[in-house]
């Protein structure tokens, strides 16, 4: 966790070092409004490039196992990048006495006119992107405004072109070659991001066999062609039908470290994973993992008493850690909607004992080692004597983790001791 710290660390350093010349290079506010439009188009394009950087999972995926932390960092920078981005037509517009509608009129007849309507191409770009994500998100598909996000990654060739020819500062020879290594670390990235499109930067592995379970959930077994990933309990992968199908993030059920074979269980429920149960045998999948790190306080196995929530399918990460012999203080609190629905509760009820507590919200009545009802706070302080020191890692349905974990700190449980799964798409 320290090790972890360290790297956003100094992750924040590199990120202020590639602003700090900006300061700089944008020169003494001589016109405000000229400074203005060449500070935020400066500052703007840093942050939209450190959003390229960290939304390449490649990359960033080696150096942190913490993904949903670098997907909220990459937000972040879009968010301000896109703020900065606009400012700089609109400080400009103001400072040449333009109308508001220069900054959107495309106009290719050559010289400055060409130059600017680049960066029109771009702010056309990205103001889709802003439109989409703040205003329309509600009624647009993931898969649609995924690929509408993309358009953020076009748009910064424009940005680069755009710039040099009409930026009053790039007299300086210093803000040229800053705007050039700028447009230098975007093709680095480039490259490594079209090397992953095309799986050349992810592990294959071989379908063995596709098992049905209960309630439309499947395991899916694969077996490495070449290269053995290393897995730790409570990771997840992502797995990719073919060299350019999209690619999900999925919990790691089991993991043999002697053949290298991974077991995904994952439920049914939409395309995707509709067309991973037609995966035929011996058909190659590309990985790309191992990520997670959300149960790496039962992986310390530092004696306190690990309390394990799991709503549904939210179960297989913690597989790993609940048949761990070595991992002794340990309880699971599993919620489904029916019994029929409750997946491994049989090698679950022989492993725990006393230490699983079964829920289920749609049942009628309560039977011997399991309760018609929801998990709740209260609950767990009746099964569990040191509830308020445990350590908590809760999986499942996004509603559900929220209420048990504001439940959890608002019977005094601190919030440094509730640990939540979330994927990065």
């Amino acid at each position: 966790m320290q090790n972890e710290k360290n790297k956003k660390i100094l992750l924040f350093c590199l990120i202020l070092l590639s602003i700090l010349p900006t300061f700089i290079l944008a020169g003494t506010p001589k016109l405000t409004w000229l400074y203005i439009s060449t500070f935020s188009g400066f500052i703007g394009t840093v942050l939209i490039l450190w959003q390229y950087i960290l939304g390449t999972r490649s990359v960033s995926g080696l150096y942190f196992n913490e993904l949903p932390w670098v997907t909220r960092l990459h937000v972040l920078f879009g968010v301000w990048g896109s703020l900065l981005i606009f400012a700089h037509p609109v400080a400009a517009t103001i400072l040449y006495a333009k109308s508001w509608t220069y900054s959107f009129a495309l106009n290719f007849s050559g010289g400055l006119e060409t130059s600017v309507s680049y960066g029109r191409i771009a702010l056309f770009f990205i103001l889709t992107i802003w439109l989409t994500s703040v205003l329309l998100r509600r009624f647009l598909s993931y898969r649609l405004w995924k690929y509408i996000h993309y358009l953020a990654y076009i748009s910064l060739p424009f940005v680069f072109i755009h710039a040099p020819s009409i930026g009053t500062s790039f007299i300086n020879h210093a803000v040229f070659a800053y705007w050039y290594s700028l447009a230098a670390v975007f093709g680095v990235f480039t490259v490594v991001r079209l090397r992953m499109f095309v799986s050349l930067g992810r592990t294959k592995y071989t379908v063995i066999k596709l098992t049905k379970l209960n309630g439309h959930v499947v395991l899916l077994e694969l077996s490495p062609q070449n290269k053995k990933l290393r897995i730790k309990p409570g990771q997840y992968v992502y797995l990719r039908r073919s060299i350019t199908s999209e690619s999900h993030p999925f919990s790691v059920a089991h993991y043999s470290k002697k053949s290298g074979n991974i077991f995904v269980a994952f439920k049914v429920f939409g395309r995707y994973t509709g067309e991973l149960t037609r995966v035929k045998q011996g058909a190659t999948m590309y990985i790309d993992g191992p990520y997670g790190t959300f149960t790496q306080v039962a992986n310390l196995n530092s004696g306190e008493t690990i309390v394990f929530i799991a709503g549904g399918i939210g179960i297989t990460p913690f597989l790993m850690h609940l048949f761990n012999p070595k991992l002794k203080n340990k309880q699971l609190f599993y919620a489904n909607r029916q019994r029929e629905n409750a997946n491994f509760i049989t090698s679950l009820r022989r492993e725990l004992g006393q230490n699983l507590h079964e829920f289920y919200s749609e049942e009628k009545s309560s039977k011997a080692g399991s309760r018609a009802d929801r998990i709740t706070a209260s609950k767990i302080k009746e099964n569990v004597p040191d509830w308020q020191s445990a350590q908590y890692i809760i999986c499942g349905p996004s509603q559900m983790m929220k209420i048990l974990r504001d439940d959890l700190k608002n019977q005094g449980v601190k919030a440094s001791n509730i640990h939540i799964e979330e994927f990065s798409f």
